[in-house]
Order: C-alpha cells, then structure tokens, then sequence
C-alpha cells in the first residue's frame, strides 16, 4: 500500500497526500482509498506538488479544495 495521508478542511476530507507522486497518478489506487476511507467520489481531482513543508510528495485534491500551502 502507498505511503498516504488524509488531507481534512474543518474535519472533513478534502484530499489526499501521498509521499511519492506514482501513487497519487495510480487512479485504481486513488479509488480504492476512497472506497476505504468511505469518501464520496469528487466531482474532479487534481495533483498539487506539497510546498507546505518538508514531507514531499504530492496531493490529491478534490473539487475545488485548496492544498495546504497553496
């Protein structure tokens, strides 16, 4: 399984971080952590580099969801 995190506006989730960019492309992947975590699919989704800090990676943003940082 990727190297994931939540990603959560006011307690819900809004998007997903993943620590290597190949698991936030990897749709099949993307959707089985929607299925899991029981969140509605978005509308669109879009990947975002993470400059909010040192971790790395990337997010995955749903609709119109700002990433950390952005």
């Amino acid at each position: 399984m990727a190297d994931y995190s939540l990603v959560r506006n006011g307690g819900i989730v809004c998007g997903l971080w993943f620590h290597d960019i190949t698991g936030a492309k990897d749709e099949n992947l993307v959707e089985a952590l929607l299925a899991k975590h029981d969140i509605p699919w978005p509308k669109s989704m879009r990947i975002v580099p993470n400059r909010h800090d040192n971790a790395g990676g990337c997010f995955v943003m749903f609709d119109s969801a700002k990433a950390p940082g952005e």
